[in-house]
């Protein structure tokens, strides 16, 4: 970035923004718009910025009784009722179930086939 003049950077959720004061400055882009760091070096600011975007996350941390609903539900009812009940997106859940729980939708549906193997069928 040296030899450039950058009013406005973005890195993940973070914004890096020069004030009327020449100091550059980290804030997060959704309410309210924390100041996170500022720096009157703008790689300094940008370098700050790319080493902590893990603080620019919108979500919370899934909850252990989140992952459980989610790994007891996923698949037999539809996603977006459970990313509405646990306030996530259809996206968020594809994630978060093939990520931490080795699951994807197909995972809890059982054919016939199997229903009826499981209980001694033939």
């Amino acid at each position: 970035m040296t030899g450039k003049h950058v009013k406005y950077r973005q890195v993940n959720h973070l914004s890096i923004t020069q004030g009327k004061d020449k100091v550059w400055r980290v804030r997060t882009t959704w309410w309210p718009h924390n100041v996170l760091f500022s720096d009157a070096d703008h790689d300094i600011a940008y370098q700050w910025a790319n080493r902590h975007r893990k603080l620019a996350k919108k979500e919370p941390a899934w909850s252990p009784q989140d992952l459980e609903y989610l790994s007891e539900t996923y698949g037999t009812i539809p996603a977006a009722v459970i990313g509405q009940r646990l306030g996530r997106s259809v996206n968020a859940l594809k994630i978060i179930t093939y990520r931490k729980l080795g699951v994807n939708q197909r995972s809890n549906f059982y054919t016939a086939t199997a229903t009826a193997g499981e209980m001694g069928i033939p």
